[in-house]
């Protein structure tokens, strides 16, 4: 009978630690989804992370990438593969566009 009570009292403790934790989290703002800090974004974007190999990309970064997959290239690059990024072409006609530009920096 006595080892029956402890146990009751041992597993009270335990469910009582539990519930100070939860609320401790809870109170720190661990499910308010304005906090990026909370629990269901730390989970979607640590799947992101493994499924990309990218330990900075989130799910609203991969959604923009898939959206728009030129975003950050300059007129004519072309996105080839991960970071490959071929160079627009340059033409007669735009190296001479840029003349007094580039004469003002030399």
């Amino acid at each position: 009978m006595k080892g029956v009570l402890i146990g009751y009292g041992l597993l009270g403790l335990v469910l009582a630690g539990v519930g100070v934790f939860v609320y401790r989290k809870i109170t720190a703002g661990a499910l308010n989804p304005a906090n990026p800090e909370n629990v269901v974004n730390q989970g979607v974007t640590g799947i992101v992370q493994s499924a990309t190999g990218d330990k900075d990309q989130t799910l609203g970064g991969l959604i923009f990438d898939w959206i728009n997959p030129s975003a950050g290239l300059a007129p004519g690059e072309q996105l080839l593969g991960k970071g490959i990024i071929k160079p627009a072409e340059t033409s007669s006609s735009m190296l001479e566009d840029l003349a007094p530009y580039m004469a003002m920096g030399a």
